[in-house]
């Protein structure tokens, strides 16, 4: 079921008026929690069991094995502590915890390897062997491959499962005795698929009472949900023809057409993750759960480093809690601190997508990241001396800050992260550089006045998110009667303008 589809919002609708008129009546807290729970388990199943109902298993068996490993690490953990005082006799729990944990990571990151990364893995082996022995054959004629359909939203949840059990052992959380209630977090229908990523740390304790909504909360979750339909449905799946229409056959095109190419799939790449995003944090606002927020304007930074703090939030807050820090972060040598940079934006460019563009765009990620920690005092001084000169010199310097991270981001986004053939990216790359193909106005009229027409309103959304919803943390700029009655007004226009061929989420794909 996709977000922005006829269906889920039948779905929704069912669910939310299941929990809020049946279940909210049930007497007695304890009784109304764990049918809420039991319920809300059941609708995940179903819509994750809509793409393919085998996927069930696999998550079933993710949580068991999860939920499991915690109880397991729990115990030798207590026991270990009431053998403090003698160390010999301790040491041997403390290895089974480890163990348990060991387990865990092996189950979720084994999962993710032979579902996502097997072809990736079997088909570079065998372009390795080809190149010592073009005699070899093909994969299939000695048996070295075999169809494995890659489950929604495994490189999702894997994670997602995989902070409660680290986080157990390290007591950041105690262990959850409920299974349905584990269960739940990991499976929740909202961010199930493409996020937000979800910690047990941020879910788990809003499990302890039955959800309470107000006004406020229906009109907030309505509000970020029509966001995120507008972003999808509206813009997203606009501007997306334009896109596919550059990278389909990049060498088709010349100068202007492919900067029109490259900037419209960074426009469609945000408004469609961020859209998801929006849907998620809105319909879970619905039903009482709070999601953290994964998009922070991340057009408007100023760099790289800054950049990924507010694109993906989640997913780097992820790396950072989990593979940066574990790793020394930045309480360790010089070099060993840029590696630490470098391997996670390298390890976060395999997370995305089993391809070598996406190693090479994880690792040009990387790279400009290491190389901005390294200018970083440089870049302070000059900011320091232009600071003397007026306010002027700042937002000159702001705004070549801001061209070079644009720049950037899009560039790395097609020719890396979106191209499908690694050979096309340097040909791509001297196209945009206007080295190579015609420089002629090679694209329709309609073309670029849909891009332009995109791009004001993704504009225009960003000022606002900045004035409204961010620097005065989600006020409405119109009083509540106001957006009441414009609401069904809002409607109608969606129903004119959102394109009615649904098309699935790109990190859907991840």
């Amino acid at each position: 079921m996709i977000f922005s589809s006829g269906i889920f919002i039948f779905f929704f609708a069912i669910v939310f008026l299941i929990q809020w008129y049946v279940i909210a009546r049930i007497p007695g807290e304890e009784r109304r929690k764990k049918a809420l729970f039991l319920f809300l388990l059941f609708a995940s199943y179903l819509f994750y069991m809509s793409w393919d109902w085998r996927f069930g298993f696999l998550i079933l068996f993710s949580t068991m094995v999860d939920y499991c490993a915690g109880i397991l690490i729990t115990r030798f953990q207590d026991r270990a502590e009431s053998l403090n005082e003698d160390e010999a006799s301790a040491l041997p729990f403390r290895r089974k915890a480890k163990l348990a944990l060991l387990v865990s990571l092996l189950v979720n990151l084994g999962s993710l390897g032979i579902f996502k990364y097997f072809h990736f893995f079997a088909e570079s082996f065998h372009a390795l062997i080809v190149s010592v022995d073009p005699d070899f054959g093909s994969l299939e004629q000695h048996g070295l491959l075999f169809r494995i359909i890659l489950p929604v939203g495994i490189s999702f949840f894997t994670f997602q499962s995989m902070s409660y059990t680290i986080d157990v052992y390290r007591k950041i959380i105690p262990v959850e005795r409920s299974f349905i209630r584990f269960a739940l977090f990991v499976s929740f229908f909202p961010q199930l698929v493409a996020g937000p990523i979800v910690t047990a740390r941020e879910f788990l304790p809003q499990l302890e009472t039955f959800p309470r909504v107000d006004s406020s909360d229906l009109r907030e979750g309505c509000r970020i949900f029509l966001l995120g339909f507008i972003k999808k449905s509206v813009l997203a799946d606009t501007i997306a023809p334009y896109a596919d229409m550059v990278h389909a056959d990049p060498g088709a095109y010349g100068f202007f057409g492919t900067w029109m190419g490259v900037f419209a799939f960074s426009i469609q790449l945000y408004l469609d993750f961020s859209g998801y995003s929006d849907m998620a944090i809105g319909s879970a606002r619905l039903l009482g759960f709070k999601l953290p927020e994964n998009f922070r304007m991340p057009y408007l930074t100023r760099s790289c480093t800054e950049h990924w703090t507010c694109w993906h939030i989640t997913l780097s807050r992820w790396f950072r809690d989990y593979l940066y820090i574990p790793l020394g972060g930045n309480r360790v040598g010089a070099a060993r601190h840029k590696f630490n940079i470098f391997a996670v934006m390298a390890v976060s460019g395999l997370w995305h997508g089993a391809a070598w563009t996406y190693v090479a765009w994880g690792v040009s990620q990387g790279l400009a990241m290491v190389l901005e920690n390294l200018l970083k005092p440089v870049m302070d001084r000059i900011r320091g001396r232009l600071n003397k000169l007026g306010s002027w010199a700042i937002k000159a310097w702001d705004l070549l800050a801001w061209t070079y991270q644009l720049i950037f981001i899009v560039i790395s986004h097609n020719v890396l992260f979106r191209i499908e053939d690694i050979s096309n990216s340097w040909p791509m790359f001297k196209t945009l550089l206007g080295l190579e193909g015609s420089m002629a106005m090679d694209i329709r009229p309609t073309h670029y006045r849909t891009f332009f027409l995109v791009l004001s309103a993704m504009i225009v959304g960003h000022w606002l998110g900045k004035k409204y919803f961010h620097d005065a943390h989600m006020r409405s700029p119109l009083p509540r009667w106001a957006e009441n009655l414009a609401l069904p007004f809002v409607l109608v226009a969606l129903t004119q303008l959102a394109v009615l061929d649904q098309t699935t989420f790109i990190y859907f794909a991840f």
